[in-house]
């Protein structure tokens, strides 16, 4: 009896101490890491990367700490969606303490980081001070830092020029200035009155033959002061006084012609 007391007694603190070793091994080490973890920047990049827990089955509720940076200038630290900060972390203030809403044990993202490459050479994001927290307890964990290679950027080369080449320069022909010449106001008006004066000459010599030969017409006939002038004036007055008495007898006659008609 007493025996199989042992026995039973044995066996279970062999499974209990088995249950430990598996759970313990099973269960591996939470960490605080940064992604990507390398990269290669140009000086003056500007780049995000990630800060996260890896709880890797182990129940992980609080995360604490400090963002280092070196070699990196801070520009905007976004917290993320689902996490709940009682500090949350800035480029003034890196330190942060955020919790887990229901705990993880699985990969969590704590926030994000955007820096800007300084220099030339190695760079860094990681964390200090920092504490995990499971159910009331700090568990066990493993830091993994952002390490960066920062190059300056390449400025391409201009070529040599030989200075034994002699350069000549081709000067273009000035154009041609036409020279206006400006005359005074009266100058110009003289100069526009000359044309007329010597059309109007032609229309003045005209005028001087008419009256030339109106006085040469004139000039055939008898003049008023004539002693011819009275006795062609009683000569026309008699040829028009005929005229006149011929043409009246003769309406007279053709008067008369029908009243001898109707004697007959």
């Amino acid at each position: 009896m007493k025996n199989t007391k042992t026995k039973f007694l044995i066996s279970a603190i062999a499974l209990s101490l088995a249950f430990i070793v598996w759970n313990t091994v099973s269960a591996s080490t939470a960490s605080v890491y940064v992604s990507p973890a390398t990269v290669s920047k140009n000086v003056g990049d500007v780049f995000d990367a990630s800060i996260g827990v890896d709880a890797s089955g182990n129940k992980v509720c609080v995360v604490e700490g400090t963002v280092v940076f070196k070699n990196l200038s801070c520009q905007k630290i976004t917290l993320a969606d689902d996490i709940i900060a009682q500090t949350s972390p800035t480029c003034e203030n890196p330190n942060y303490l955020v919790g887990i809403p229901d705990c993880t044990t699985l990969d969590k993202a704590l926030f994000t980081v955007s820096a800007k490459t300084v220099n030339a050479g190695d760079a860094s994001i990681s964390s200090a001070n920092v504490d995990v927290i499971g159910e009331g307890v700090s568990i066990a964990f493993n830091l993994m830092n952002g390490d960066y290679a920062i190059t300056a950027p390449t400025v391409p080369t201009v070529p040599k020029t030989n200075n034994n080449i002699k350069t000549s320069t081709v000067t273009a022909p000035k154009p041609a200035v036409k020279t206006v010449i400006i005359q005074p106001l009266q100058q110009q008006k003289e100069q526009t009155a000359e044309p007329t004066t010597k059309q109007t000459e032609p229309t003045s010599n005209a005028g001087n033959n008419l009256a030339a030969n109106a006085g040469g017409a004139s000039s055939n006939l008898i003049p008023f002061n004539s002693p011819w002038t009275p006795v062609a004036l009683v000569v026309i007055l008699g040829l028009a006084y005929g005229v006149y008495h011929f043409k009246k007898n003769r309406k007279v006659v053709n008067i008369k012609q029908p009243n001898l008609d109707k004697t007959k």
